[in-house]
């Protein structure tokens, strides 16, 4: 048996599944220590009480739930832990420009991070596309996907952090400027307070977007006309 790693390796593993159990599995063999969660209670070594108590206790965390309802809940349950990936590694000390190079070979990867990533690193929110264009955008498929009954859990997380940032001001700029949430303030310090890490302004969150029935009150709030 392999010896065992230092505490600071420790890896969290939510969801005890097929994959999630066979993952527990190798990193014992490896010598890991692991903590765990699974929405069904498991008699397993180091099983905790909540996806908070696992973020607290590790260093890093795999997930293996089955939906992307799933998915979120752990996430919320984890936020007061966990900000985001890049304000957890610029509160490490981490260079943030390795968070771009480690990107180049991930899965991960998209047109849009690589797009966005350099700004949000250098605090440059000039619009390529605006904020307020995102938040009509993402309400129109919410209404559309609404009519057809299908639900869009990463839309409407997303289309609640918009409206806050429009709450804050910040229309204008780039859809990128949310990362202001996590501390990156950008150029304009004004309206640019950052609301502490991996929490939003009192009374809004990213999980309750705003009614997509009806698209009137999207146009009058954006100054525009249908």
């Amino acid at each position: 048996m392999s010896a065992e790693k230092p505490v600071n390796s420790a890896v969290g593993v939510i969801g005890l599944g097929i994959i999630g159990s066979r993952v527990v599995a190798n990193l014992r063999r490896a010598g890991y220590p692991v903590w765990l969660w699974n929405r069904t209670v498991r008699p397993e070594p180091n099983f905790l009480s909540s996806p908070a108590e696992v973020a607290d206790a590790s260093r890093f965390i795999q997930i293996f739930v089955s939906n992307g309802e799933a998915l979120l809940s752990v996430i919320r349950n984890m936020a007061p832990a966990l900000t985001e990936a890049l304000a957890l590694l610029d509160r490490h000390g981490v260079d943030l420009t390795k968070l771009s190079l480690a990107l180049e070979n991930n899965a991960a990867r998209s047109g849009v991070i690589d797009m966005k990533l350099p700004g949000i690193l250098s605090g440059d929110f000039e619009p390529r596309f605006s904020l307020k264009n995102m938040f009509k955008d993402i309400q129109i498929a919410l209404a559309m996907a609404e009519d057809k009954d299908v639900e869009l859990p990463t839309a409407s997380a997303f289309a609640g952090m918009a409206m806050a940032g429009l709450q804050r001001g910040w229309g204008e700029e780039d859809f990128s400027v949310l990362s202001r949430f996590y501390g990156y303030t950008g150029r304009n310090p004004q309206n640019s307070e950052p609301a502490p890490c991996g929490e939003l302004p009192s009374g809004e969150s990213p999980s309750d977007p705003a009614p997509v029935k009806s698209l009137a009150n999207l146009w009058g709030l954006l100054g525009w006309k249908k």
